[in-house]
């Protein structure tokens, strides 16, 4: 048996894996780094809700959601997909705000970039359905969005931010709760 690590972002082959799709499996080649799962289909049958973000799609497990949302654009009768594509519009913003505040971000980008390989083994699922530059793209913003929703909501000011994530309780609890989902997660390490 061949114990070469395979390939996961960078393919030069034409055919498609299996591998290629939102929720494949994988072959874990480092079981102890793989921290990030799904939630059982008999748990999540009992309450989908429970376990499906409201509002803040993280990583790649729900990446496929976004997709899914923009086909909806325009649909107002859609509330879930519009919550998501508000708060990927909320997060570019939050983005612009920390690229205001640190300068280039490609430092940022490379390092994710260097260690895209060990982000990707933390997840159950197959990743390799996504590019290495659209999944670097991916974690940044998601970290930044993050941690900028942290800092703002433990350091907020009296009165209003016009910030609607700040402004109003019910969208901020929302955020809080799905930052906790099992499978709405990032890696710790690279917070």
């Amino acid at each position: 048996m061949d114990s070469k690590k395979p390939e996961r972002n960078n393919k030069s082959e034409s055919s498609t894996k299996s591998t290629d799709y939102p929720g494949m499996w994988r072959i874990l080649t480092n079981p102890d780094d793989c921290s990030i799962y799904r939630v059982p289909d008999y748990l999540r049958q009992v309450n989908p809700e429970a376990y499906t973000p409201q509002l803040v799609l993280l990583g790649p497990l729900n990446h496929s959601l976004k997709s899914q949302a923009l086909k909806s654009l325009g649909d107002i009768t859609d509330k879930k997909s519009m919550g998501y594509l508000n708060l990927e519009e909320h997060k570019k913003i939050y983005l612009e705000k920390f690229k205001q505040e640190v300068g280039d971000l490609a430092i940022y980008r490379r390092i994710i970039k260097e260690d895209e390989v060990k982000i990707r083994e933390c997840y159950s699922e197959s990743t390799a359905w996504i590019k290495s530059p659209e999944f670097v793209e991916m974690i940044l913003r998601d970290c930044v969005f993050v941690l900028q929703f942290i800092l703002m909501a433990f350091d907020q000011p009296q009165g209003k931010t016009g910030d609607p994530l700040m402004d109003q309780p019910g969208l901020t609890y929302t955020v809080r709760s799905d930052l906790i989902l099992l499978e709405n997660q990032l890696p710790y390490f690279i917070l």
